[in-house]
């Protein structure tokens, strides 16, 4: 039935001038890679410290769950398993490892979802417009022809959990000081468990799945790992050391944005880079994810606290935040 779905919509795209398949390539690329990991951090740095954190903690759980079911589940892509379906040249590329679940549509559910969920209160139209969007990107690796709707569907429940064991965790881990030490050290253990895993089970090397590049397979998943290594360091560092309020002024807003730009892509493409040049590639992809991170949620703040307290004249130390509402309050 998937496969039946997806030539439907081949016929249709090819039907239709190429303009519309960008469109759809566009909102695709926007629910991947550093476009979509940019919105939580501004919320983060802007807005809402805990809300942000919430939603980067939600992208992380949601990650390690899709992750961890495609090198489980090892299902191929649909042009992998039938050759009638073509997809569009362009979204191959971005197509990497495994077809099931859908990381992009995964990745849409619990970031631009749980931004949504998290500000549902502030406008009504904020989670209404973040549903659609999430929908909509789901709708595109379907059109594209690079996930079927099996896919799309399984992605868009990791996400919603993700979203839901976001909130408790979070909730659970504001309660102690030790608390939050469980739920960081777990963060970290897990990683390590999940690389053993990804690099020492078997993989399957006959038919469709032989088609799957295992290298890329692996490499995402070490991207995975360590994404949640640097969200459990940076979840203990910013909730123990780097508190923070919203930026009252334009003028913050814009010192944050832009000290917070410098020390993440310092770090992912100046000390990461560097260490890519001596390290093996899977090594390289944890410690890329792992450096970002934990530079977005810790060294970011303390860098724009310290630049802030410079331009004002004084010298502000990194202090343990206060107690937030609860998400369903806030």
């Amino acid at each position: 039935m998937g496969i039946d779905y997806l030539l439907l919509l081949q016929g249709v795209r090819e039907a239709l001038p190429q303009v519309v398949s960008s469109f759809f390539m566009l909102v695709s690329d926007l629910a991947h890679g550093p476009a979509l990991v940019l919105l939580p951090c501004l919320a983060y740095w802007l807005f809402d410290q805990r809300r942000g954190i919430a939603v980067l903690m939600a992208f992380t759980f949601g990650s390690f769950m899709n992750q961890a079911v495609k090198i489980t589940v090892c299902c191929a892509r649909p042009w992998m398993r039938d050759p009638r379906v073509v997809p569009f040249e362009n979204a191959i590329e971005s197509a990497t490892g495994y077809s099931f679940p859908s990381g992009h549509t995964q990745s849409a559910a619990s970031v631009i979802g749980g931004f949504g969920w998290y500000n549902r209160h502030v406008r009504a139209w904020v989670l209404p417009s973040c549903t659609a969007f999430v929908l909509l990107v789901g709708l595109s690796r379907n059109f594209l022809g690079v996930h079927t709707p099996q896919d799309v569907a399984a992605a868009l429940a990791l996400g919603i959990a993700s979203i839901w064991a976001s909130s408790y965790a979070l909730a659970w881990a504001d309660a102690s000081r030790r608390n939050l030490a469980c739920l960081s050290g777990s963060l970290v253990v897990f990683a390590v468990l999940f690389a053993c895993y990804a690099l020492l089970k078997p993989y399957p090397t006959a038919g469709a799945a032989a088609g799957v590049d295992l290298f890329e397979a692996m490499d995402d998943s070490m991207q995975t790992v360590g994404l949640m290594a640097g969200a459990g360091m940076g979840l203990w560092c910013a909730r123990s050391w780097a508190g923070f309020d919203r930026a009252s002024t334009v003028r913050q807003g814009i010192i944050r944005v832009v000290v917070g730009a410098v020390v993440v892509l310092a770090a992912r493409y100046g000390v990461a880079g560097l260490a890519g040049l001596v390290i093996p590639e899977l090594a390289h992809a944890f410690a890329k994810e792992c450096l970002t991170t934990v530079a977005a949620m810790y060294f970011a703040p303390v860098a724009f606290i310290w630049v802030e307290g410079m331009l004002n004249g004084s010298h502000p130390e990194g202090r343990r935040p206060h107690k937030r509402q609860a998400l369903d309050e806030a």
